[in-house]
């Protein structure tokens, strides 16, 4: 185990006086060793050779829960852990957000709000349309013999229907992702909050143009929903949208892009899915356990005893949610991908009041990429020459995956 920070202040890195020395570690969730490899394995590293919760002087000083059993504590557990803030480092948020800024009970009233657009009836209506963008993006390259995968695809099937859900022009997302690659995996307070003011005054022009006229999309939806009788404050919905923007532009990117690395390099594994179909729907939640993506944390909401660790209110803990599916504690061989597995725990998509709303579209789309893909390209390796490229922060990532195959070994179905 790496030895703990004994004096912080010799390295310069500070912890606060209710922090016990033999709980401070050197962590930087931005900068792990071994993350452009495997980035969730850089955490199982953590993991294995740290305290299951410990302190850590980085990005603003916060504490690292690293086990499933304190995971999903304080995913679920609001009274102790509030959602309110988010983003490590902790810099609050320019806008109040909804439906991540309430706490039960109020919570419930604004996540109604976006339930509908996620509903399983309203993704079985998108099914179609899911799989014409993942079978026009794989035709796009099939007789090519290669593709850059991230932007190729990864960054086309969700990214386009989430766009679509938003009534905004597919263009729009070279305009848009940067900003939200900045929140999602800046460690630099000063970037993030002038993405978020830039993401923000983009929204405000659209929030502007829809107010008033009945639109049938998601933003529309937001800015006409009523809360016991009265509309969001203009602050409320400037920030609900951006946070919208924000977070349905980049997680299930790279869901995609760790499953295709994942498949790139485990033949065996694809032919099981070619060969029996069937497996597709535990392939996904498997390949999610695997490859957790989000990494947020919570805020202690005041002083408390939590397991013999005294913990202050306003402290931050960061949740690795990978670390949920990755705990030896929790999944039997953990860092083994099995399709046959009789049950699949994680908690990618978080636990309690705060579960993530696009649970069901992001498992839609991930079952069509398995399927149309491997349907179409059922032989593709990573390019000769070339190694996946991945990060950390507040999204977990893949940044870059080159894929290559045999022409004449594909298809069209």
């Amino acid at each position: 185990m790496p030895k703990a920070i004994v004096s912080p202040a010799a390295t310069g890195l500070q912890a606060p006086p209710h922090v016990p020395s033999e709980l401070v570690f050197d962590v930087d969730a931005f900068a792990l060793p071994g993350q452009d490899d495997d980035v969730q394995l850089a955490w199982v590293e953590v993991q294995q050779t740290h305290p299951d919760i410990f302190w850590t002087p980085r990005n603003g000083g916060h504490w690292i829960a690293t086990r499933a059993a304190d995971i999903a504590t304080m995913q679920a557990d609001h009274t102790r852990f509030s959602f309110k803030r988010i983003l490590i480092p902790d810099i609050g948020r320019p806008f109040p957000v909804l439906p991540l800024d309430k706490d039960p009970p109020e919570h419930a009233a604004y996540r109604l709000m976006l339930s509908p657009a996620f509903s399983p009836a309203m993704v079985a209506r998108l099914g179609q349309r899911v799989r014409a963008v993942a079978v026009a993006a794989i035709e796009s390259f099939r007789l090519q013999g290669r593709c850059e995968f991230v932007q190729d695809f990864a960054k086309v099937l969700p990214i386009h229907l989430f766009l679509e859900m938003v009534d905004l022009p597919h263009a729009e997302a070279r305009f848009l992702l940067p900003f939200a690659e900045r929140i999602a995996r800046s460690s630099d307070p000063k970037e993030i909050t002038v993405a978020r003011l830039a993401l923000a005054d983009y929204v405000r022009t659209i929030i502007a143009e829809r107010q008033g006229r009945g639109g049938t999309d998601l933003i529309s939806h937001i800015i006409h929903y009523r809360v016991n009788g009265a509309e969001l404050s203009e602050a409320e919905k400037l920030g609900t949208c951006s946070n919208l923007l924000a977070a349905g532009l980049d997680t299930v990117a790279g869901m995609l892009g760790f499953a295709a690395s994942f498949l790139a390099r485990h033949p065996a594994h694809r032919r099981q899915l070619i060969e029996d179909p069937s497996l597709v729907p535990v392939a996904v939640d498997e390949l999610i356990r695997r490859h957790g993506v989000v990494n947020t944390g919570r805020l202690v909401v005041a002083d408390i005893d939590y397991n013999g660790i005294a913990m202050k209110a306003g402290d931050m803990v960061q949740l690795p949610n990978c670390l949920y599916g990755l705990d030896e504690r929790k999944v039997e061989r953990p860092l083994e991908v099995d399709f046959g597995r009789a049950q699949v725990d994680h908690a990618a998509f978080g636990n309690g009041p705060h579960r993530c709303p696009g649970a069901i579209l992001a498992r839609r789309e991930m079952n069509t990429f398995l399927t149309e893909f491997l349907g179409r390209i059922p032989e593709f390796r990573i390019a000769e020459g070339t190694r996946p490229k991945q990060s950390s922060g507040l999204i977990n990532g893949m940044q870059r995956l080159e894929l290559e195959w045999d022409p004449a070994s594909t298809r069209a179905l």
